[in-house]
């Protein structure tokens, strides 16, 4: 019975180290900077919607150059998944590997590396306005392709980037109503306190620094962050205790038991 007793402690001792383990290995992701260069669509970085968790090729929105993201995963290598803003959507790998590189510069990116004005809505428009959401890049004025909002049933606007649609400015957003529902799509700039904002305008991002790439920056695939020194030291220590544990459960279960004379 104390053999058994001793061996189940054993047991949850090495469950709670392995749960420990799991909290020490989530290697934090990185943030990868768009570099930064003159406010057009030709610098900044396009991302690509998200259709049942493939990538569409239409373009969703662009994140302006000097701001951030964070790497996903990748599917069929050619697109990553990427965090941007609120939204998970798609980049092309290879405009990844073109116009953005890890940022390491700031150790206060992760509060604030998203571009994020207050949009809201015009003061002059009447209560009977209608205000439309469009779900698509298409533009599609009809029940599948908008949501219509009566302005006392917007509750907020979450701003996430810009898009360019036949040569003019939309802005990229999330809308909650007041039952909290939310809906994301493109909203036209004109039913805005600040319709004249266009990427053009988007202010450098002000933790972002020009660093000259050298022939010695490394080159860190987004899909594959290096895992910091210090977690492959805890992996390492974790390891040997979790051997040493399990050599000891089998030394008690195939221990002799002495018989007394």
């Amino acid at each position: 019975m104390k053999k058994l007793t001793i061996i189940a402690m054993l047991l949850v001792t090495i469950v709670c180290l392995l749960l420990g383990s799991a909290v020490c290995f989530a290697e934090k992701r990185p943030f990868y900077m768009v570099a930064a260069a003159d406010m057009t669509t030709a610098n900044a970085l396009p991302l690509y919607n998200d259709v049942d968790s493939k990538p569409s090729s239409d373009i969703a929105c662009y994140i302006p150059p000097s701001y951030y993201f964070q790497s996903t995963t990748t599917i069929e290598v050619e697109y990553t998944k990427v965090d941007y803003n609120g939204v998970s959507l798609w980049a092309k790998t290879k405009d990844i590997s073109a116009k953005a590189a890890v940022d390491t510069t700031h150790k206060d990116i992760a509060n604030a590396p998203y571009y994020a004005p207050a949009v809201t809505l015009s003061k002059d428009l009447s209560e009977d306005t209608i205000i439309k959401l469009f779900k698509t890049s298409a533009l599609e004025d009809n029940n599948a392709g908008r949501v219509r909002y009566f302005l006392e049933d917007v509750k907020s606007i979450q701003f996430i980037g810009f898009a360019e649609i036949s040569s003019k400015t939309y802005y990229f957003v999330t809308i909650t109503d007041n039952a909290d529902v939310v809906n994301r799509g493109y909203l036209d700039p004109a039913m805005t306190a600040q319709p004249d904002l266009t990427l053009a305008k988007v202010p450098t991002h002000p933790n972002s620094v020009v660093v000259p790439p050298t022939e010695d920056t490394p080159t860190i695939a987004p899909s594959a962050p290096e895992a910091p020194a210090t977690n492959n030291l805890i992996r390492n220590v974790l390891i040997g205790v979790i051997c040493v544990l399990c050599v000891v459960i089998v030394f008690l279960i195939f221990k002799p038991a002495h018989k007394a004379d």
